[in-house]
């Protein structure tokens, strides 16, 4: 039961024309899978319909997997049967190959299953390259892709028209007048707003030469602390190099007074 709710639940993830090719193709492999049927003539040239839209699909620019592994799957379908188009073949085939059609057809029905069942996994999980484009259309592809993709964006009530209208404007200006340094804030602001450690820039070398977070918080110790249910404050985390780091102090260390104020006080007030 749960695999079929998961390909009915797949089915979203394909464009409409996916959902055409694969519905086509299934219909196909079915048909020609049933032993002593009888012979439509024009059957033999549906699978020329499945590479006409298959082509139309290729045009728009769907050259996702699941696109390609539909595509692929088209094409050997028209290939086994394109002789049909030209000279009906009567039902005589031989014992072997009504068994080689037969294991093809049902290899070709486990794509299409195995396609529905991936379908979200296949197209949304490969990286998105969007450093050829401008942050404004940037930032629309990733706000689109988050809103698909983002789980818990119901359960948080995010409204991703209102994130967009919000910061667009803000990322054209960047774009405008080539500040670099408002991109990466305005970024970092659209990231925070989820308030959800799992999201983050991937290639922010938050601590070691990031000008603008330095110019922000104006240096430190190298030392992240943490405190426990029992008000204890301990050291979690030393920069190497730092001057925590230099002059000795350890994750685990615990921390009594902080710049001659009490630690849970100082802790309280930062």
């Amino acid at each position: 039961m749960n695999i079929f709710l998961s390909i009915f639940d797949s089915i979203k993830w394909l464009t409409g024309l996916e959902m055409v090719l694969c519905l086509l193709n299934l219909i196909l492999l079915i048909w020609y899978f049933m032993p002593n049927k009888k012979h439509f003539r024009w059957v033999d040239f549906v699978p020329c319909v499945g590479v006409i839209i298959a082509i139309i699909s290729i045009i728009s620019g769907d050259t996702s997997i699941v696109a390609l592994a539909s595509y692929l799957l088209t094409a050997i379908i028209f290939v086994c049967t394109a002789k049909n188009l030209f000279k009906p073949v009567k039902n005589i085939a031989t014992t072997w190959f009504k068994v080689i059609r037969a294991i093809f057809c049902v290899c070709g029905m486990a794509l299409i299953v195995f396609i529905l069942m991936l379908a979200g996994q296949l197209r949304y999980n490969p990286e998105s390259d969007l450093s050829k484009i401008s942050y404004s259309k940037a930032f629309i592809a990733l706000n689109q892709r988050m809103a698909v993709e983002y789980p818990f964006g119901e359960w948080k009530k995010v409204n991703w028209n209102a994130l967009q209208e919000k910061y667009v404007p803000i990322m054209e200006q960047a774009e405008k007048d080539n500040n670099k340094a408002l991109y990466y804030k305005v970024l970092r602001e659209y990231l925070y707003f989820f308030r959800d450690s799992h999201i983050e820039i991937d290639n922010d070398n938050l601590f070691t030469d990031n000008r603008i977070f330095e110019d922000e918080v104006g240096g430190g110790f190298g030392i992240s602390t943490i405190k426990l249910d029992n008000d204890r404050v301990l050291v979690n985390m030393v920069l190497n190099g730092s001057p925590a780091d230099k002059s000795g102090i350890k994750p685990g260390a615990e921390i009594f007074i902080w710049d001659g104020i009490d630690v849970k006080e100082a802790y309280k007030n930062t």
